[in-house]
């Protein structure tokens, strides 16, 4: 399972080091399923151009972590599967 932060400049899938940064601006937001919109204007997008695998990253404030942690979904740790 990736895990890795590709803020590092490696892609945490193919491990590679072809890694760009974008910004995805406009009309997006977060929601959980089914659930009410939180507009976030911009992410942060992480893009290996070697294997094409991304990362997005959400600008994280007290308010929208607050929205999250509230309103969303959150998925518990599970132990590695062998």
């Amino acid at each position: 399972m990736a895990t890795d932060d590709m803020r590092s400049g490696f892609c945490s899938l193919c491990g590679g080091d072809e890694v760009h940064e974008a910004e995805m601006a406009g009309q997006f937001g977060l929601r959980k399923p089914g659930g009410m919109l939180m507009k976030v204007n911009a992410f942060t997008v992480l893009v290996c151009t070697g294997c094409g695998h991304l990362q997005w990253h959400v600008p994280m404030d007290e308010e929208r972590r607050d929205w999250l942690r509230r309103k969303t979904l959150r998925v518990r740790p599970r132990p590695p599967q062998r």
